[in-house]
């Protein structure tokens, strides 16, 4: 205890020894160190351009990739499900979670102060009774001697920015999801026009060989078969029409309404499929693009920096306390010089018999570093992989879109000839009926080979790690 006087040479004194402190301190534990891997130069599934080719079709940027399919409605689905997913929104909220933590953390590194005031009265029995009145301020500062508060950031600042990543990565699904659904919904609603297109000209087959029949022009057996082919093509209208709705729901769900109020209405024309190549890249690139390796290097930095935290617990940790205040019998006096009084302490712990426990959470620790490191290579050679499947797959899908709209011509133009043939008596009626047959499912397979197309090439933007650099702090969806 002292003096008002001596009030001023602590102050001083403590502050000459925080700052002696402060500049000899010390970090234990690793320093982190981004991770290596060695990576091809190019993919190997990435078509080279072909000799004599014109200038291809400049692709649009990675974070509107969307936009390649040229459709409004696709626009309006995927802005509406980046503004109100309800998966976005929790990812939103872990990254407000995470600077809190972040920012509670940081808090360790400075002086915490605490008021204080207090009044009571004690009879004792042998005089009258005594009051005391207090009033003061508590101060302790825990010195980072040994980096533990240090490293403690630095794993908060490294889980902050993997929550960051986990947000993008949702962004990036969410985006890939909602043009899938919607083109998948749009490729089933074209089966379904297409169908019922071609199931009206085979009604009117249908009644003409009725009316036939009555003349005696044809058999029983020819309008039974007629009947046959119309009743195997309105059996695929039950599984389109369930399709479609299963898909609007989905999307729904998505956009975060309920199915009973959503409303979609889908384009009159075939589903587009771009005639061009987006820019792959290098397998390096991933490495900034894709979230999930984001996300996995970040956990290595915040697991480094841990190990750092658990080290700390082996040395001895110091900290500052003090009190400043006044005490009296009357609350007038509370302010007088002579009412003041104040203390400092540094206690200094040291966990000498815990050193076992202490080590056995260290090596954990650096266990789970490996862990993560090697949870990042994966990370890192899974991206290549999909990205070399969905590299293979659109160029594939591509060819077979085209090579089915080929066939859906040759069908339909063997169907028309085939019914001239009839007709003119030159052919008999089972030949048209297996070219009806051909023609009703090359256009089904048509339409959804350009459905698959075109998936594929969602699934080859989101292995790229397309859609979600901008925004790249998630404001819009905190707001």
């Amino acid at each position: 205890m002292g003096s008002m006087a001596g009030r001023g040479s602590w102050l001083a004194g403590a502050g000459i020894l925080a700052g002696v402190l402060v500049t000899g301190c010390i970090t234990v534990g690793p320093d982190y160190v981004p991770p290596r891997t060695s990576l091809p130069e190019r993919y190997a599934e990435e078509a080279p351009p072909a000799e004599g080719a014109g200038v291809p079709a400049r692709p649009p940027s990675l974070e509107e990739w969307w936009t390649v399919f040229d459709d409004p409605g696709l626009d309006r689905v995927v802005r509406e499900a980046r503004e109100r997913n309800h998966d976005l929104r929790i990812a939103v909220a872990r990254v407000r979670e995470a600077r809190a933590m972040l920012r509670a953390a940081i808090g360790e590194r400075q002086p915490a102060a605490a008021a204080k005031a207090s009044a009571s009265r004690e009879d004792s029995g042998d005089g009258p009774a005594e009051n005391s009145f207090s009033l003061g301020a508590d101060v302790t500062w825990e010195i980072d001697l040994f980096g533990k508060i240090r490293r403690s950031v630095e794993a908060a600042e490294a889980s902050l920015q993997v929550t960051e990543a986990d947000r993008q990565g949702v962004l990036l699904a969410v985006t890939a999801e909602a043009a899938r659904l919607y083109l998948a919904g749009w490729t089933a609603d074209r089966q379904l026009r297409r169908a019922r297109e071609a199931i009206a000209i085979q009604r009117d087959a249908l009644e003409l060989n009725r009316a036939r029949r009555r003349h005696g022009l044809v058999s029983d057996l020819e309008v039974a078969q007629s009947e046959r082919v119309l009743a195997s093509s309105l059996a695929t209208l039950p599984k389109l029409r369930a399709h479609i709705a299963r898909n609007r729901h989905a999307l729904a769900v998505l956009l975060g309404e309920t199915p009973s109020e959503f409303r979609l209405e889908f384009p009159d024309r075939p589903v587009p499929v771009p005639d061009l190549d987006p820019d792959a890249g290098v397998p390096a690139d991933l490495l900034r693009r894709r979230p999930d390796v984001i996300a996995a290097e970040r956990e290595l930095a915040a697991r480094t920096a841990e190990v750092g935290v658990a080290l700390a617990d082996l040395y001895p940790s110091l900290s500052l306390r003090g009190f400043i205040g006044a005490s009296s019998a009357q609350v007038g006096d509370l302010l007088d010089a002579d009412s003041f009084s104040w203390k400092v302490e540094a206690p200094l712990r040291w966990r000498i018999f815990e050193g076992g426990q202490i080590r056995a959470r260290v090596e954990g620790e650096r266990a789970r570093v490996e862990q993560a490191l090697a949870t990042w290579e994966k990370t890192v050679l899974v991206a290549i992989r999909e990205v070399e499947d969905a590299l293979v797959t659109w160029r594939e899908s591509r060819n077979r879109a085209k090579a089915m709209a080929h066939a859906e011509k040759i069908a339909a133009r063997t169907l028309h000839l085939s019914r001239v043939l009839y007709r003119d008596g030159l052919s008999d009626y089972l030949a048209t009926l297996d070219a009806e047959q051909a023609s009703f499912r090359a256009v089904i397979d048509s339409a959804g080979a350009r459905g698959d197309a075109a998936a594929a090439l969602v699934d080859l933007y989101r292995a790229l790690g397309g859609g979600w650099l901008a925004p790249a702090d998630g404001e819009e969806n905190e707001q």
